[in-house]
């Protein structure tokens, strides 16, 4: 049997319509060919995927921001400093300096005895307080008024001396068996005291925190306090004394136990 001429352009249209080796059933002879014409047009290769975008180069304050991490120079705001060594903030603002939480006061300590007892105190004496009382202050002005104003080394002479002169740096009171008190008051050098003054005293028109004191009967040295004014001792607490003197004005005493010893 004869074979019939097939055009070779037919197949290729065959094979684009079908594609190679298509489900369709054909001669063997047209498979052959349709084999052949599929090697001689092989199919394009798929093409390689492309190459990645590099990614844009990031600041650290952007890469800081996408982070969720703020950097100093975005979060201070104009003037104010970060706080350091990682304190916690107390107002939420960045940079902002950080509040201290303010202390409840406590009451004002009251006296727990009656001042002519806290006074007479077992072992018990008051030492000025020269720092509350301003001694410095007021030999400062009184010698500014004797030493030149250029002369800082006499100055300063001035004023040691004016502290060497002030006597009454301890008060003791002492009530014996009998209810009578003594007052003695000490000039301290360095550490040892030296008895400057003794006298009997009487206390009288006592309030919850003051007494007043007058001397009685015989006095021994010069009296360096109690020369003139009220007389009256404020006792504002279990610890502590104050006076009123002509010179040197309020003069504040703290109560220390020890501090001289029994006769």
């Amino acid at each position: 049997m004869a074979l019939k001429r097939v055009d070779s352009l037919d197949f290729r249209t065959e094979i684009t319509r079908k594609g190679c080796c298509g489900a369709r059933r054909v001669h063997p002879f047209v498979l052959v060919l349709l084999l052949a014409s599929c090697a001689a047009n092989p199919a394009a290769p798929t093409p390689p995927p492309a190459a990645p975008r590099p990614e844009p180069a990031v600041s650290a304050d952007s890469a800081a921001i996408a982070g969720g991490a703020p950097s100093a120079a975005l979060t201070s705001e104009p003037g104010v400093v970060p706080p350091a060594n990682g304190a916690e903030r107390t107002d939420g603002i960045a940079g902002a300096p950080v509040t201290e939480s303010t202390p409840t006061p406590t009451s004002t300590p009251t006296p727990t005895r009656t001042p002519s007892d806290i006074l007479t105190g077992r072992d018990v004496a008051f030492l000025i307080d020269e720092q509350g009382s301003g001694l410095r202050a007021i030999f400062d002005v009184e010698c500014d008024k004797s030493v030149k104003p250029d002369d800082a080394d006499a100055k300063a002479e001035c004023v040691t001396q004016s502290r060497n002169k002030f006597q009454p740096d301890v008060l003791r009171f002492e009530k014996d068996e009998h209810g009578k008190v003594t007052l003695s008051i000490y000039k301290r050098l360095g550490s040892t005291l030296k008895e400057a003054y003794v006298a009997n005293v009487v206390f009288s028109d006592e309030t919850p925190d003051s007494v007043k004191l007058a001397i009685s009967g015989r006095e021994q040295g010069q009296r360096p306090l109690f020369k003139s004014g009220s007389g009256v001792l404020k006792v504002p607490n279990d610890y502590s004394l104050s006076l009123e003197d002509p010179r040197f004005g309020e003069l504040a005493y703290s109560a220390k136990i020890g501090l001289v010893g029994a006769k």
